[in-house]
């Protein structure tokens, strides 16, 4: 068994050092040692996969870190905000510029950077859209967390792109949308899609119908700039008196008036009330308004359709009732 020994130990040295040369001892190939033959030449097989392994994982580690300085390198000057935080101590390994500047402005943005990093290591590798107020503009983020290894550990970055202006460019055209050119308030299809959202959420509201009497006569008279005036101020008055409320211009000299929650009595003297005081305006022509309000509950499954219709014959029955008092 000595005489084995040696050549066991060059054998074994050999597949340490280049192991696709290594030759197995002669020896080893006798029948008397032929289980050891196979052994070795086993044992050949394993070393060499481990050493394709090992150069694998060479590579590997190679790559991320060439990846790692790609990143640096793309991202360092770029408009995104991107940030890389430790996957286990949520500790930052790196910022870019754009990144470190907002940081100084919104101090808010690096804790919310590093929550959503500590959420996309759990596995919520979703977008996500964040807002800060920053004095009189707010700012708004889509976020998105990306995991990787930095530095040979478990990180995950984070990539902010502001879109602030996309943002605010949309509100505005869908405030166009929704919007009444002459009064700012919304106009009928915006107004009725809020009482339809309402009515399905089950909100407990007021409904309350308008109408102008005489703007006819006022266009016809005094002109259609005095008109828009007449029109104009109502609704300054509704939207002042209402701030919580939902005001729209239905068209013409319509409007309708949302009130959430405030017991409908209350609601309706207040209206009232309202109406005079506008009436009492000084103008050289008359201002009457005419109303009609229903509570939201007014009936078991009411539609917003019934709503309207209920509310479009309260006011035509006071309509009709101050003409009565007006010819008396």
């Amino acid at each position: 068994m000595d005489n084995l020994i040696k050549p066991l130990l060059q054998y074994l040295k050999a597949l340490k050092d280049a192991p696709e040369e290594a030759v197995i001892p002669e020896a080893f190939t006798s029948d008397a040692y032929k289980s050891l033959g196979k052994a070795a030449e086993q044992l050949k097989r394993r070393v060499r996969l481990l050493a394709r392994d090992a150069e694998a994982g060479k590579k590997k580690s190679l790559f991320l870190e060439r990846a790692n300085e790609l990143i640096t390198h793309v991202t360092i000057g770029g408009a995104q905000k991107v940030m890389v935080f430790d996957g286990e101590s949520g500790k930052p390994l790196y910022m870019n510029k754009s990144a470190e500047i907002t940081i100084r402005v919104i101090p808010g943005f690096f804790h919310a950077m590093a929550r959503l990093a500590a959420e996309g290591v759990a596995g919520a590798e979703e977008e996500t859209m964040i807002s800060f107020r920053q004095e009189e503009r707010t700012r708004y983020y889509t976020v998105t967390p990306y995991r990787l290894i930095w530095g040979g550990k478990p990180a995950c970055a984070t990539v902010a792109h502001d879109i602030t202006h996309e943002k605010e460019r949309k509100e505005a055209l869908e405030h166009a949308t929704d919007r009444d050119e002459l009064t700012g308030m919304y106009n009928r299809h915006a107004g009725l899609g809020i009482v339809n959202a309402w009515v399905e959420q089950g909100k407990r509201f007021t409904l309350c119908f308008f109408d102008l009497d005489n703007l006819k006569y006022v266009n016809d008279v005094y002109g259609y700039s005095e008109g828009d005036n007449y029109i104009s101020d109502f609704a300054g008055m509704l939207v002042h008196a209402y701030a919580d409320g939902v005001a729209s211009r239905l068209g013409g000299d319509e409007f309708m008036l949302l009130v959430p929650e405030l017991p409908f009595g209350e609601v309706e003297e207040r209206i009232r009330k309202l109406c005079l005081s506008f009436q009492k305006g000084k103008k050289i022509y008359q201002r009457r308004i005419s109303f009609g309000c229903v509570p939201s509950d007014i009936e078991q499954g009411v539609t917003p359709k019934r709503l309207l219709s209920l509310a479009d014959g309260r006011m035509y029955d006071e309509k009709r009732q101050n003409k009565i008092k007006r010819s008396e």
